[in-house]
């Protein structure tokens, strides 16, 4: 008999992960908007998706022991083949120049592409 793999968040591809926060996050970040204005919202969601992009890329990092920007763009590039070119890759800064982008499609099917820059392009500082 085939042994269940349990479902978690760490074992679902990126885009499903995208999609579920998207479908939560969004409409509370809508939400507060009303209340707070637009600014402020922006404000307060750009710390917190920094705050969770750096956990998730230190949790990255010690899931597959490479800890350097060149190890990391190594391991992503066949996953962006024909979707991005690097432009620059040294030991503290990486730089790329995206082609296309799922994520920014996933955006868009949902009808949330406003908040696709926030989610995505300005993970990094």
């Amino acid at each position: 008999m085939e042994e269940k793999k349990e479902i978690t968040y760490r074992n679902i591809p990126v885009s499903v992960r995208r999609e579920i926060e998207a479908q939560i996050v969004i409409p509370f970040l809508k939400a507060m908007s009303a209340m707070v204005g637009q600014e402020k919202m922006r404000e307060i969601a750009a710390v917190a998706v920094r705050e969770i992009a750096t956990k998730a890329g230190r949790d990255y990092a010690e899931r597959v022991s490479e800890n350097t920007i060149g190890q990391f763009v190594e391991k992503l590039l066949p996953c962006f083949k024909d979707k991005w070119e690097v432009l620059e890759c040294r030991e503290e800064k990486a730089r790329f120049n995206f082609y296309t982008c799922d994520a920014v499609e996933l955006y868009q099917r949902l009808g949330y592409q406003e908040f696709g820059k926030m989610f995505l392009c300005d993970r990094d500082p």
